[in-house]
């Protein structure tokens, strides 16, 4: 798929609305990808605050609710399935890949992106990590989960130097 091919993303990171920072990554992300690609292009967001992303983006958004009544437990639900079986490429930002409380979707999205992501590469998803923190992983599973999540991605960028060093101690090919 061209950069120009690309009409829509899924954005998931941290996008609660209830952080400054989060707010300024996402912004920072869209208008740098709009700008690359010279055209506004649709950015689907799941988040637990769907007026926010509707009311402080000028990018061109659609909020992705990560509510239970929308069959959703955070991250983990159809909402966001469907979001990233419906866009052209899905990113992973921000430092959501550890394994902390790693069974639990209200505060752990790697298990949840373990689930997803490999299902939506075998259907022929674009797939990226952008500018992610990688780590703590301090169990098997987490860094079994970590390593899959991370070898489906078309490609990954991280922040840190110990984030790639995590990455490669894993065997991840592709970073």
């Amino acid at each position: 798929m061209q950069p120009s091919n690309i009409n829509s993303i899924t954005l998931l990171g941290s996008s609660s609305g209830r952080n400054a920072g989060d707010a300024a990554l996402i912004s920072g992300i869209m208008d740098s990808i709009d700008a690359a690609l010279g055209k506004r292009v649709l950015y689907e967001i799941p988040t637990i605050k769907p007026e926010f992303i509707l009311n402080n983006y000028k990018n061109n958004v659609k909020p992705i609710s990560m509510l239970p009544w929308h069959l959703s437990v955070k991250m983990l639900g159809l909402p966001t399935y469907q979001s990233i079986m419906r866009t052209d490429l899905t990113l992973v930002f921000d430092a959501i890949l550890f394994d902390r409380s790693l069974y639990n979707p209200l505060f752990n999205y790697l298990s949840t992106l373990y689930v997803l992501l490999p299902r939506a590469k075998r259907r022929g998803k674009r797939l990226g990590c952008y500018n992610v923190s990688a780590g703590p992983v301090s169990t098997e599973s987490g860094r079994m989960m970590l390593k899959s999540v991370c070898e489906v991605m078309d490609f990954i960028t991280v922040r840190d130097q110990a984030s790639f060093d995590l990455l490669n101690s894993l065997g991840v090919s592709n970073r």
